[in-house]
């Protein structure tokens, strides 16, 4: 594995419903990550564009988990300093 995407302190990991895409909660940079995956060796590669903004200010995303839900996929995801879930639809 060889991501070209520092990441300031990762604290959650989080594959698509479909196992296509990877994103890693990075409590320091207050963004969440997103990676390619490899469907045959597994790699990760960032994306074109790497990073999701939590949408408010100060925001700490922890944990974070992914659901297929009515045929939409979604990620859902803790945001410790302004205590909320905040969720994300996953584009294919």
């Amino acid at each position: 594995m060889s991501p070209a995407l520092t990441l300031t302190f990762p604290t959650g990991l989080a594959f698509s419903p479909d196992c296509k895409s990877l994103y890693v909660t990075d409590y320091g940079a207050g963004d969440i990550a997103e990676f390619d995956v490899d469907p045959l060796t597994g790699a990760i590669t960032p994306k074109s564009t790497p990073t999701i903004a939590m949408p408010a200010a100060g925001a700490t995303p922890r944990r974070i988990v992914t659901a297929t839900i009515g045929g939409t996929d979604y990620a859902y995801v803790s945001d410790w300093t302004n205590g909320q879930i905040v969720q994300f639809t996953i584009d294919p």
